[in-house]
């Protein structure tokens, strides 16, 4: 449980975490040591779309990835990754008013 303070204008927060007793626990390859609250919340229906853009925008396929970012905004727009792959995608097209 944690509690914010509506009075501040930002606040930190650090969980010390530790490994599942029981060795169940997995590591997921890649994973960041941080995570945004918000990212707590995006929906499972939305987080694919993300994870194949990945792919896209490394095979270079522009149009897809957009399309994929933009499915996965539609279903949670405050995605921030889903909102920042987009805005690189636009600025490697060279597009900066669509990346903005």
């Amino acid at each position: 449980m944690f509690e914010v303070d509506a009075r501040k204008g930002t606040q930190s927060l650090f969980i010390r975490v530790k490994p599942a007793e029981n060795g169940d626990a997995k590591t997921v390859k890649g994973a960041s040591a941080t995570v945004a609250a918000n990212d707590l919340k995006v929906p499972k229906k939305s987080q694919p779309g993300v994870r194949q853009s990945h792919q896209t925008i490394a095979k270079q396929q522009w149009q897809q990835a957009i399309d994929q970012l933009n499915k996965a905004l539609a279903l949670f727009p405050s995605y921030a990754q889903a909102d920042n792959n987009l805005a690189v995608v636009y600025a490697r097209l060279g597009d900066t008013a669509e990346g903005a």
